[in-house]
């Protein structure tokens, strides 16, 4: 009987232990992760919008692709610039 109760308290002990690992990954761990993954994600978003901003203001078409659909952007600016097309008939 003594031989089972020396066994049964470390594995009580590694019992808790685990839990312990378990909820602290759940509850600190995890939501850090999330959290970052959320600020990198808005800084993602930042950087590409610059891109595309820097781009367009080249006055040049940048191409936006998402699947089968693509969409030209074109910064209005520019096209105010553009001097008219001559349209006089010779």
């Amino acid at each position: 009987m003594k031989r089972e109760k020396n066994l049964l308290i470390p594995i009580l002990i590694g019992a808790a232990v685990i839990i312990a690992l378990v909820l602290s990954f759940f509850f600190l761990i995890k939501p850090a992760v999330n959290n970052y993954t959320l600020r990198m994600q808005g800084q993602g978003y930042a950087i590409a919008v610059y891109s595309l901003m820097q781009q367009a203001s080249t006055c040049n078409v940048v191409p936006l692709y998402a699947g089968n659909i693509t969409m030209n952007i074109v910064w209005t600016d520019c096209l105010k610039q553009a001097p008219a097309p001559s349209t006089s008939a010779k």
